[in-house]
């Protein structure tokens, strides 16, 4: 029998891998999607009353974004600079979220970092079709 540790050591595993051998376009799609993740368990957890497990998931979100910003090319123009007034905008909301323990607020951030995943998906697909 498969016990649950280690199939939660093989997820770990597999995600360890996979950021390793991922595009940089990949790994923000990858860190868009740990973003949306993390948002709804933390959302999850304040209205479970699990406010130590809210703090947790919030504090991963503030790191992604952290991340995210920091591996902005301004020379990307415009998409750039508007990316980067995103995540402040992030920034600010998750400090609010993580103060107040406010599901509704999560639940708008969880929303804007999907469609920012789905958004950058689009891109990744749309990408190769211009290189050709």
């Amino acid at each position: 029998m498969v016990s649950v540790a280690s199939v939660h050591e093989g997820s770990r595993y597999y995600r360890e891998i996979q950021t390793q051998t991922a595009s940089p376009a990949k790994l923000v799609w990858l860190m868009l999607d740990g973003a949306a993740r993390f948002t709804a368990q933390a959302q999850k957890a304040v209205e479970a009353g699990d406010l130590e497990g809210a703090h947790r998931n919030i504090v991963r979100v503030q790191d992604i974004v952290d991340e995210l910003d920091c591996a902005l090319d301004m020379r990307a123009g415009e998409v750039a600079r508007a990316l980067e007034k995103v995540y402040a905008f992030a920034r600010s909301r998750l400090v609010e979220a993580n103060l107040r323990k406010d599901p509704q607020l999560l639940g708008v951030l969880r929303g804007m970092f999907e469609e920012l995943r789905t958004a950058w998906e689009q891109a990744m697909r749309a990408a190769p079709a211009r290189t050709v």
